[in-house]
């Protein structure tokens, strides 16, 4: 129900983190197409690339807020070859902590989960006993890599209280239609109690450019300026739960996503 973007780096110095996401991608799948790959070759291609940003190079996010309770995900890439959709990588402890300042001075609640291959190496965890209507902190850890710090707020659900809420909401998020720089807007504000995304979030659609004149061609949506500058991966119509996952960390790779 709510999605939060990250608001400060990851402090792992060690890391390949300065590596652009956006011109890491947009190096792939150029490389991919003019090398004639297939879709696997290219999911490849792409998912490797996408590891070099770092254990947790799709970042943090929230949602679905209670009154005392928030789901916190991440995803993390344990070794380069644990790319999406992939089913490589071995298992890896996550610690996740929330807390009431940035700085972390003053946590709240700490747990540890862990994630396989099995479930693409995402993270989905619900924290409880948070007070209503409340700011808080929170990040993960695999051994000494420390994700980017998001931000959150549980909902304003208290009997005999009324609250004005400030909202943003957002809609239709095609990659090959453009960029997500929508998101950087509403990450940048510090007034808002909730981000609702209506939908579409991903598409599965592929990357066949339409034919001027030939009505039911192509299965793309998007200026054609972007043909070969954002494209899908996989580049062909999404049936498997290995593309769905791609897909996904495909989205997620935008800096503004």
């Amino acid at each position: 129900m709510s999605v939060q973007t990250p608001t400060s780096p990851a402090t792992d110095a060690g890391s390949a983190r300065s590596v652009s996401r956006r011109g890491v991608l947009l190096g792939g799948a150029a490389a991919a197409g003019a090398a004639g790959l297939t879709p696997a070759d290219a999911r490849a291609a792409v998912g490797d690339l996408l590891s070099r940003a770092g254990v947790f190079a799709f970042g943090v996010a929230s949602g679905d807020p209670t009154a005392t309770e928030v789901l916190l995900w991440t995803r993390v890439t344990p070794v380069p070859s644990a790319v999406p959709g992939s089913g490589r990588g071995p298992a890896r402890d996550v610690v996740w902590e929330v807390a009431a300042d940035e700085g972390f001075r003053e946590v709240v609640r700490r747990g540890r989960t862990w994630t396989s291959a099995e479930r693409d190496h995402t993270v989905k965890v619900v924290v409880s006993d948070l007070q209503p209507y409340t700011e808080y902190f929170y990040r993960f850890r695999v051994r000494r890599d420390v994700s980017p710090v998001g931000r959150t707020r549980t909902s304003p659900d208290e009997p005999g209280t009324t609250h004005a809420l400030r909202l943003a909401f957002a809609s239709c998020s095609n990659y090959t239609g453009g960029y997500f720089t929508a998101y950087r807007g509403i990450a940048a504000r510090d007034d808002l109690d909730l981000v609702l995304h209506l939908g579409d979030y991903v598409y599965e659609y592929g990357n066949e450019p339409a034919v001027p004149g030939v009505p039911g061609s192509g299965d793309r949506y998007g200026p054609r300026e972007l043909v070969g500058v954002r494209d899908h991966q996989p580049p062909v119509e999404m049936v498997t739960l290995e593309d769905y996952r791609v897909r996904h960390a495909l989205y997620k790779s935008d800096p503004d996503a």
